[in-house]
């Protein structure tokens, strides 16, 4: 089960719900931390998000890069997950 504000921003807004279905589906990101355990890419996200960073996913959730500030101000978007 989804925690209830990731169900309130889905309810809110289809893309992002459309989005948030497929990182949550996404089992692990392709990532061994120091410690030797996986890294979820919803945790990643979540890390950036409080940094106020914007991030750029692929379509197949591989690879999730942070965007430059021209790429951000073409965008004009709010992180999804806050």
């Amino acid at each position: 089960m989804l925690p209830k504000n990731i169900t309130d921003a889905m309810r809110k807004n289809e893309k992002a719900a459309a989005l948030m279905k497929k990182i949550f589906s996404f089992v692990m990101y392709t990532h061994i931390d120091s410690y030797g355990e996986n890294v979820y890419v919803v945790d990643i996200i979540d890390f950036y998000s409080k940094s106020d960073i914007s991030l750029k996913i692929s379509g197949d959730l591989t690879d999730v890069k942070e965007m430059t500030p021209e790429e951000r101000e073409n965008y004009q978007c709010d992180t999804i997950l806050q």
